[in-house]
């Protein structure tokens, strides 16, 4: 399966099984039918889900990464309220499941507000993982960290020729867009590739693969290759 995708997958599922999870939750909590709860859920997360994966990601993404972090969170966020807003007012659930019992006022504001604070914990927790990275991440929670292990990877270094002179040329601000956009571009072979970008250092992209993933079909060697053709654009590659 193509990485992309896959990954695109990965995400979806993530965010269908927290919405579902949540639903299930919510109902058990108020005493409410659990079945309702799940599809509610399961239909919240799925439209949202599609959205972080058709559009945040697709479309739409260069724009959304020229906003703050804040600001990108706001608007996904005032996006979530909208689809949730909608489900629950004309009760896709009940349509689905061919259920016709009224909720209580004061049940449906709580639905209303506890699906919107879900939504937003899941944007940031997204946010933050892609921030970050996946596998930062979960090192950090499970205290890899503090307990280090020796491992043998594939290391390539990519790094932007005549980065100096650019930023000479283009001045602070144009050369972070620059870098910005250059980097955005070459992650995409990486990720194609099971690679996994380690860190950004000034004008350099240090990328990494583990021992096993990184000796399928040389990926490192055909990343470095790929990049190696985007010379012509001020970007040059080593491997180690």
């Amino acid at each position: 399966m193509n990485a992309r995708l896959e990954r695109k997958l990965r995400v979806l599922t993530t965010i269908m099984a927290a919405g579902a999870a949540a639903g299930v939750a919510f109902s058990a909590t108020h005493d409410l039918p659990i079945l309702p709860g799940l599809v509610i859920g399961l239909v919240i997360s799925t439209v949202l889900g599609g959205f972080e994966i058709m559009v945040a990601d697709g479309p739409i993404r260069i724009w959304l990464s020229g906003r703050s972090f804040t600001a990108n969170l706001l608007i996904k966020s005032a996006f979530y309220a909208v689809v949730i807003l909608a489900v629950q007012w004309f009760r896709l659930a009940d349509v689905l499941i061919g259920r016709t019992v009224e909720i209580a006022e004061d049940t449906f504001w709580s639905s209303l507000v506890y699906s919107v604070v879900v939504s937003i914990v899941v944007n940031l927790a997204l946010a933050i993982t892609n921030l970050v990275g996946g596998r930062a991440l979960l090192n950090f929670f499970t205290g890899r960290y503090h307990t280090p292990v020796e491992e043998e990877r594939f290391v390539l270094f990519v790094d932007i020729a005549g980065s100096t002179s650019l930023a000479e040329q283009l001045g602070g601000v144009g050369i972070h867009r620059f870098l910005d956009r250059t980097f955005r571009l070459l992650s995409l072979p990486v990720v194609d590739y099971r690679g996994e970008v380690l860190a950004y250092v000034g004008d350099e992209m240090i990328v990494t693969w583990t021992k096993r993933d990184g000796a399928v079909d040389c990926r490192p060697l055909s990343v470095a290759l790929l990049h190696g053709h985007a010379r012509r654009t001020g970007a040059q590659s080593g491997a180690v």
